[in-house]
Order: structure tokens, then sequence, then C-alpha cells
């Protein structure tokens, strides 16, 4: 029997490396009128991380604040990465 070491949720390592107020980067495919897909990348300044619970274990969520917008959205934190 294959044994695993018990996690908090989807991303709780990766959480130890951030920090409220770090500025942070991450893309998204986005469909353009070609009708191709491009990586489009963002940059923002994390506001506030926590936990939610998605089916049977929780996901770690950084609500981020992307440069030059004024409301903040939600971004798993396995997909930041910070901005160097």
């Amino acid at each position: 029997m294959k044994e695993y070491k018990h996690s908090p949720g989807l991303g709780w390592s990766i959480t130890s490396l951030f920090e409220i107020g770090e500025l942070v980067t991450w893309h998204n495919w986005n469909n353009n009128s070609n009708g191709d897909y491009e990586k489009k990348y963002y940059n923002g300044i994390i506001t506030d991380i926590f936990v939610i619970p998605e089916g049977t274990r929780k996901v770690f969520i950084a609500e981020v604040l992307p440069f030059g917008q004024t409301y903040p959205i939600k971004v798993g934190v396995f997909r930041l990465r910070k901005l160097k």
C-alpha cells in the first residue's frame, strides 16, 4: 500500500513562500481575434491569502490586485511567481 504525507490542502507548501504585500506575476492563455491562443502575463501585489474548501479538500488562494486595476482577483497560489 502506498503511503502519503497528509497536507493541509492544495498549494499549502507554496503558500509559505509568499507574504501579503509581495509583488507577483502569473499568466493566462487568451484567445485572440485570429482564433489562436496567446500567453499573456500579468503583474500585481498580494492583498490576502486564504483557504477555501473545494470538494473533500482545501485549496489555498491568493487575492491579487493587478497593476492598473481597481479590484483584486483570486488566483491559485500554485500559479504565482515572485516578480523579479
